[in-house]
């Protein structure tokens, strides 16, 4: 299911009905795969998270209804907004799925998360360095033109994600596994296929897509909450800066990176006492331009939006903030801050619980939601399909995994109080508390079964 979620190809001859298609099947398949198959603990957090996606649901179709377009293209939009509570569900089923050891599930729900990064990596650098090879393969994932016919030029590469920001965005969530796995199992080679994904949005020369490789740096040493993972910020900070003076004054930025070579040549300047006049580069004169185009339908609608204005414009915007504010107003802005708020709120509590995998999930969500959150400045970050899809995934199985493991007392059958989760690490490799643990487990599940090493 996973699969299908996030590497689902687009087919060509389809022409304009190939997204609509691919969407059906892979949402299609993953909610017959919800009902049939899969169970779920409906937990406090698991409740309010999903009734707040189901409100964004609902607002939108209100949008709509009270909107100035109602065609079939502004309700394929609408159920879109819709399957992110399907994604969402998707990652909880496969938190209850591992209950039983929390810590082994993780592990293997990573691994192949980590493996689809490190695949799509692949991708992209084939298509960066062989860009007339990997063409006919190409054709299954871009979803326009104009992609594949600058590539060879301009060196960015759209990997299995249809766009180079997309990809961007995608390499930096799917390179996060890696540094998770590294940290539940301490095994180096999981953080080195996590900095070949993370190292690749190069390829994509994504200005988008460099920003938030530095946010993402940022964010990971702080949370981390040790002292060398700060140094290692520090003398990260500086290696790019040299990094960046040895491009920029002999020449090979704009040789190895000519789309990014006029933004970075701007920083330099501005790391050397120049002004930084972001009105001078042409693509964000352009974004200014549409921002106060849109924003002129949210002065007219302030509360519910225009509704999705697919037969309106091009439904192109580059920044998310103003696409809720113009299509779904105010209130669908305040869904959306809401839902990220909470989320972000959960995985600080993760963290802070400082015990595995909790901890590990946490950095991963809370890093994952600074990385939409700062892309939806730029480009619509959260509505793309394969980045709702991630992100709502990681923070399904979060709030699943901080539903099942809330501390609490458990009442074992002589009446007894016992709670692991507040028993220090020491105390419980003692023989008498392993006796006992295994007791309650026997308790809680009717006798020796094969959750009881688990549990």
């Amino acid at each position: 299911m996973i699969l299908i979620l996030l590497l689902l190809p687009v087919p060509p001859f389809l022409e304009e009905l190939a997204a609509p298609t691919t969407n059906a099947i892979r949402f299609g398949a993953v909610t017959v795969h919800l009902l049939l198959l899969c169970r779920f603990a409906w937990g406090s957090h698991v409740r309010q998270i999903s009734a707040i996606l189901l409100l964004m649901f609902v607002f939108a179709c209100v949008s709509m209804c009270l909107g100035i377009s109602h065609s079939l293209g502004n309700i394929l939009t609408i159920l879109r907004i819709g399957t992110f509570g399907i994604a969402f569900l998707f990652g909880v089923s496969l938190a209850c799925r591992g209950r039983s050891n929390p810590g082994v599930a993780s592990a293997s729900c990573l691994k192949l998360l980590l493996a689809i990064g490190v695949l799509n990596a692949l991708f992209t650098l084939s298509q960066y360095l062989f860009p007339y090879v990997t063409r006919p393969l190409q054709e299954w994932f871009a979803s326009v033109d104009k992609h594949m016919e600058l590539l060879p030029e301009q060196g960015r590469a759209f990997g299995f994600f249809g766009d180079p920001n997309t990809n961007a965005v995608m390499l930096l969530l799917l390179s996060l596994p890696g540094l998770a796995l590294f940290q539940l199992t301490a095994q180096r080679r999981y953080l080195g296929l996590g900095l070949f994904v993370f190292a690749c949005v190069l390829l994509t020369a994504s200005r988008t897509g460099l920003i938030l490789a530095g946010v993402t740096v940022s964010v990971l040493c702080i949370t981390s909450r040790k002292l060398k993972y700060l140094v290692a910020l520090v003398a990260i900070t500086w290696g790019a800066y040299e990094a960046l003076e040895f491009l920029v004054e002999t020449g090979t930025m704009r040789e190895w990176f000519p789309y990014l070579s006029g933004l970075m040549f701007k920083i330099y300047g501005t790391l050397h006492g120049d002004y930084l006049d972001l009105e001078s580069v042409k693509s964000f004169q352009a974004r200014l331009t549409i921002w106060e185009s849109e924003l002129e339908w949210f002065y007219e609608y302030p509360i519910f939006g225009a509704g999705p204005l697919r037969d309106m414009n091009s439904g192109i915007v580059d920044n998310y903030y103003i696409t809720l504010l113009s299509r779904y107003g105010m209130i669908g802005l305040a869904l959306y801050v809401l839902f990220s708020v909470y989320v972000a709120g959960l995985s600080v509590v993760a963290i802070l619980r400082r015990e595995r995998p909790f901890k590990e999930w946490g950095m991963l969500m809370f890093t994952s939601i600074v990385i939409v959150n700062v892309a939806n400045c730029t480009i619509n970050a959260f509505p793309s399909v394969p980045i709702a899809m991630v992100s709502l995934l990681y923070a399904g199985y979060l709030a699943s995994l901080m539903d099942a493991f809330q501390p609490s007392f458990v009442k074992s059958r002589r009446g007894r109080q016992l709670s692991h989760m507040h028993v220090p690490s020491s105390k419980r490799r003692h023989p008498e508390y392993t006796r006992n643990n295994l007791r309650l487990a026997r308790g809680c599940h009717g006798g020796p079964s094969r959750h009881v090493r688990g549990t």
